[in-house]
């Protein structure tokens, strides 16, 4: 939460420079007309017209500026404050309650608690929840259905990722997993949680087929993110009909046609995560 609120505000920054840095380059150029003096087939009259127009433009623009600069930094404080004071309190605040219902003989596991934390992937709940259900029952509480027939592995990944938040999504995933997580249990669907992940994927290219539109990403950047969440839910004991079904429909739309989903090299993912452009440049190379 608190990194996607940090790429947000770096967003609104990058667009209100990018918005003014055309018209500042035109009143740069203008000013450098200016400043190399009248042209002889310009009339007095009309070169005292266009420097004071200049003039008017480039004060328009400061002042743009300075309201824009403004409205950043206010968002940036706003941001601040949420990030050191207010998600601070009310994380606080939330483990008081759920402290006070557990003690009074409240469950985490029957309440589905940790279905909703992964299924927002509210990173700062999840280790507080997990220390609050009895030792013996937390394979059950990280494995077992909610009401809807999903695990917490499979509430993670039935939202759809983007390339912006890819970390947040891979390390909620990862830590589920190293607190005990199992990737064989299926959903009420029948998919483990692979098979869970397949099915978004395979809806966020759909729907970008359907409107002629990629949700803010290429497809090309999606392979080493595919490699790495492949790799992480692979389920030991083997896929399901339904997991294989789900790969068959990301294979088979025009936008996953170039994932590789088979992750042999489970290793090499490891190494070359930073290192995937690089790949892509010279698979371009050799075709």
């Amino acid at each position: 939460m608190v990194r996607t609120m940090k790429l947000d505000l770096d967003k609104t920054e990058q667009n209100s420079s990018s918005d003014l840095a055309e018209m500042e380059r035109q009143f740069a150029e203008a000013r450098t007309s200016i400043e190399e003096g009248k042209p002889d087939t310009l009339s007095d009259e009309r070169w005292e017209e266009i420097v004071a127009q200049v003039e008017r433009g480039e004060e328009m623009l400061r002042a743009h500026r300075a309201t824009i600069d403004e409205m950043v930094q206010s968002q940036r404080d706003k941001i601040r404050n949420k990030i050191d004071v207010a998600i601070p309190g009310a994380v606080e605040e939330f483990q008081k309650v759920v402290t006070a219902l557990v003690r009074k003989g409240g469950s985490i596991r029957k309440s589905h608690a940790i279905h909703c934390c992964s299924r927002f992937r509210i990173t700062q709940h999840i280790d507080f929840l997990i220390n609050l259900v009895p030792p013996e029952e937390r394979a059950q509480a990280l494995s077992s259905w909610d009401t809807f027939g999903l695990t917490p592995l499979h509430c993670v990944v039935i939202d759809t990722p983007v390339l912006s938040d890819r970390d947040e999504y891979l390390e909620f995933v990862e830590r589920l997993l190293g607190l005990g997580a199992d990737t064989n249990v299926k959903s009420a669907k029948g998919v483990t949680p692979i098979g869970q992940y397949r099915l978004t994927i395979s809806e966020k290219f759909d729907y970008s087929n359907i409107f002629g539109m990629q949700i803010g990403d290429e497809a090309a950047e999606w392979r080493p993110f595919h490699r790495k969440m492949e790799g992480l839910l692979r389920p030991y004991r083997g896929e399901t009909d339904a997991d294989v079904e789900a790969k068959c429909a990301v294979l088979d739309n025009d936008m996953g046609s170039d994932i590789d989903l088979d992750n042999e090299d489970e290793d090499a993912d490891e190494d070359d995560w930073m290192n995937d452009d690089e790949d892509d440049e010279n698979d371009e190379d050799e075709e």
